[in-house]
């Protein structure tokens, strides 16, 4: 669940599924966990702001895009990790099983 300008927003992951289909449902289901157990930790208050939440990932798949409303294209759109945090993650086509989500403010990992 995210806040979007303070109301909540409930997304599932079978909403994920209907917005990017099937094709790259591994990453998909590993940035909704992400978002899923994260959340309670950057904003232990209750549902984050979608707003204010970045995303750094091994990547360049879109997985965070709906949740935190992030039109394609748009330069607010999950920043690639390049090398950085992804010693011994998981290969996948394309990059690494890696996603950090941040807050209002600085990485959180």
């Amino acid at each position: 669940m995210v806040r979007d300008q303070g109301e909540p927003v409930s997304i599932s992951f079978d909403d994920l599924l209907k917005y990017y289909g099937r094709s790259s449902i591994a990453g998909l289901a590993r940035a909704f966990k992400a978002m899923e157990r994260g959340f309670p930790f950057l904003s232990p208050g209750g549902p984050p702001e979608r707003y204010d939440l970045t995303v750094e990932s091994g990547f360049p798949g879109g997985g965070a895009a709906m949740p935190l409303r992030w039109p394609p294209g748009r330069s607010r759109g999950p920043v690639l990790a390049g090398g950085r945090g992804q010693a011994g993650r998981a290969e996948a086509p394309g990059g690494h099983f890696f996603f950090r989500l941040g807050y209002r403010g600085p990485w959180s990992s």
